[in-house]
């Protein structure tokens, strides 16, 4: 429950599906995801958008340094984006779920 790093986010909420690269800034190394994200305009709150990525559809990590350097895995992220001041900017609230496999 604690923050234990950041990240940063490629999306275009332009698109209904995305080429989607998440790199999360963790304090042992930076892990990237490359996935594609469905995105929807949310039909109960105009101008916002519920996000997606399913686990079959990503490779985890993209790239990775230190820690994170050749390991594998999925990522799940479910979350809203709030798209009412686009293009100029765009708030998202994403939840993401990473999932490494063993080291080998």
């Amino acid at each position: 429950g604690e923050r234990v790093g950041t990240g940063t986010n490629n999306a275009d909420l332009r698109a209904p599906i995305m080429d989607h690269v998440m790199t999360f800034h963790l304090p042992d190394g930076d892990l990237v995801a490359h996935s594609k994200e469905t995105v929807t305009p949310d039909p109960q709150h105009p101008g916002f958008y519920l996000a997606g990525i399913h686990q079959d559809n990503n490779v985890v990590p993209a790239r990775g340094t230190g820690a994170y350097a050749a390991r594998t895995g999925k990522v799940t992220m479910s979350g809203w984006h709030d798209g009412n001041k686009l293009p100029d900017q765009a708030t998202f609230n994403d939840f993401y779920l990473i999932e490494l496999d063993p080291k080998s």
